[in-house]
C-alpha cells in the first residue's frame, strides 16, 4: 500500500489488536484511535485493567486522550488520538462547562452508568442472553477478576457472597437491557 498519500487513519479494530497495528504505521499518518488500548498513559495500569502487557507503549506514552470539544488544542497537535468511550464521552460533555463554570463542585460528582447488553461486544455469551440480564444489572469486571474466576479461586460461594454484598447496586430497573442510561448526581456550589 501506498502510506505515502494518507494523511488520517480512524481505527476500530478489536481491544488489544490495535497496538501492532497502528505501530506498523508510518509515523506521517495521524491517528483516531477508537479503541481503549491508548487511554491509558500509565504500563502498570493498562495491564492491571486489561489483564496484559501493552504492546505498544512508545504509542501509548505519546497518545492524547480526549474529545475535540473539551480538548481541542492537545488533540489538534497529536498524532494519536485515543478516543474517550461512550461513559466518558456521556459524563463529560454535560458536566465539565458545569464545572468549569463553578455551578458544580467536581468532588460531589456521581456517575451511575448503565448500558445494555449491545455494550458488551459481538460474543455469544449466557451472562449476556436476553433471558440472564433482562431487568438486572451487571458492573464490568476488571481482568483480574476474571482472571481469578479462570484460575478457580473465585468459586460459587465467594461470587455469592459478592453478590450479596452488592446488594441493589446490582439491580436496575430498566425496562429493556438493551436501552442505556446515565444518571448524574450533583452536589451544587453555592451561589
Amino acid at each position: 500500500m501506498d502510506w505515502g498519500s494518507i494523511d488520517a487513519a480512524f481505527c476500530c479494530l478489536p481491544h488489544a489488536t490495535t497496538q501492532a497495528t497502528l505501530a506498523s504505521l508510518p509515523a506521517h499518518i495521524k491517528v483516531v484511535d477508537l479503541s481503549a488500548d491508548f487511554r491509558l498513559k500509565d504500563p502498570a495500569l493498562y495491564e492491571e485493567w486489561y489483564g496484559t502487557p501493552h504492546a505498544a507503549v512508545g504509542l501509548q506514552a505519546e497518545a492524547v486522550y480526549g474529545l475535540t470539544e473539551l480538548a481541542r488544542g492537545a488533540v489538534a497537535g497529536a498524532r494519536l488520538v485515543a478516543n474517550p468511550g461512550c461513559y466518558p464521552t456521556a459524563s463529560q460533555l454535560p458536566l465539565v462547562p458545569l464545572v468549569e463554570a463553578g455551578l458544580v463542585e467536581a468532588s460531589g460528582v456521581i456517575i451511575d452508568a448503565k448500558s445494555g447488553v449491545s455494550g458488551a461486544g459481538r460474543g455469544a455469551k449466557v451472562n449476556l442472553l436476553y433471558t440472564e440480564v433482562r431487568e438486572r444489572g451487571r458492573r464490568r469486571e476488571r481482568a483480574k477478576e476474571r482472571e481469578r474466576e479462570r484460575e478457580g479461586c473465585g468459586g460459587r460461594r465467594e461470587r455469592a457472597h459478592r453478590a450479596r454484598a452488592r446488594g441493589a447496586r446490582a439491580r436496575s430497573q430498566h425496562p429493556s437491557p438493551h436501552a442505556p442510561s446515565l444518571s448524574l448526581s450533583l452536589r451544587l456550589s453555592s451561589p
